[in-house]
C-alpha cells in the first residue's frame, strides 16, 4: 500500500479539531506526508457584528480583521500540537466551509482530509454539517476523528 503525500486538516480550532489535528501530525510523521493546516472563515455580514467588535475592526474592515486574526490563531495551534512546519492556509468565504475544504483539497492534490467529529446522535449532530459534507463529497479519503463529548 502506498501512503498519503498530501495531508489535510480542516480546523474550526474546537477540542475536536485539536484532538484531529493531533493525529493528522502523527499521520504526516508516519508517511513523510506534506500537512496542511487549512481554516475558513466564514463571512460575516456587517450588520450582525457585536458593537464591541466595531472598535477593534475600525479601518482595517471585517474580512481582512477575522482573516488576521484566523492566521494568528493558526499559527498558535500549529504550535499547540507540534506542527509549526506545516503549511498553514486561511480563507474567507461566503460559501459553505465544507465545500471551500473540498474545492482546495481537489486543487492541491490532498489525498486525505482529517476533519473532527463530536459524540452525539444522527450523522450531521455526530459528524457537524461540515465534517458530513466532506465525507460524502470528498474525491479522497477522509479521516473523521471522533471525538466523545
Amino acid at each position: 500500500m502506498v501512503g498519503y503525500l498530501n495531508i489535510l486538516l480542516a480546523t474550526d480550532f474546537s477540542e475536536h479539531s485539536e484532538m484531529a489535528a493531533k493525529r493528522a501530525a502523527a499521520l504526516a510523521q508516519h508517511y513523510g506526508a506534506k500537512l496542511t493546516l487549512f481554516n475558513v472563515v466564514e463571512f460575516v455580514a456587517p450588520e450582525i457584528i457585536p458593537n464591541e467588535w466595531i472598535e477593534a475592526v475600525r479601518g482595517e474592515g471585517l474580512e481582512a480583521f477575522f482573516t488576521r486574526d484566523a492566521r494568528k490563531t493558526l499559527s498558535e495551534f500549529a504550535g499547540r500540537i507540534g506542527a509549526t512546519d506545516a503549511e498553514q492556509v486561511v480563507i474567507s468565504s461566503s460559501r459553505n466551509p465544507g465545500h471551500e475544504i473540498l474545492r482546495f483539497a481537489r486543487e492541491q492534490d490532498i489525498d486525505l482530509i482529517v476533519v473532527g467529529s463530536h459524540g452525539r446522535h444522527g450523522i450531521d449532530v455526530l459528524l457537524g454539517s461540515t465534517a458530513s459534507t466532506v465525507l460524502h463529497r470528498a474525491h479522497c479519503d477522509v479521516l473523521a476523528v471522533r471525538i466523545d463529548s
